[in-house]
């Protein structure tokens, strides 16, 4: 498993429309549990790159992530996302 966190810089508050966000992150991945040539076993730094559209609680975005070090072919990622937020 591999842990992956990512710095984004995108509005905290309620928005309608299109939005791109972009980032980058480090692999927290030990090589014990990885074979260097294998997909998704790349290098720090990362970056991601995403577009898309949010109404309300929902999101569809496209996403790209890879190495800013390597030569990789990245992850390409469609997605749909509900966020439910837990209020006091």
């Amino acid at each position: 498993m591999k842990l992956l966190p990512i710095l984004l810089l995108a509005p905290t508050l309620a928005f309608a429309g299109p939005f791109v966000e972009v980032g980058i992150g480090a692999s927290v991945n030990t090589h014990n549990n990885c074979i260097k040539d294998e997909y998704g076993c790349s290098d720090n730094p990362l970056g991601m790159i995403a577009v898309g559209w949010q109404q309300g609680a929902l999101t569809i975005q496209a996403e790209h992530m890879s190495s800013l070090t390597e030569k990789d072919p990245g992850l390409n990622v469609i997605s749909i996302k509900y966020r439910y937020t837990f209020e006091e």
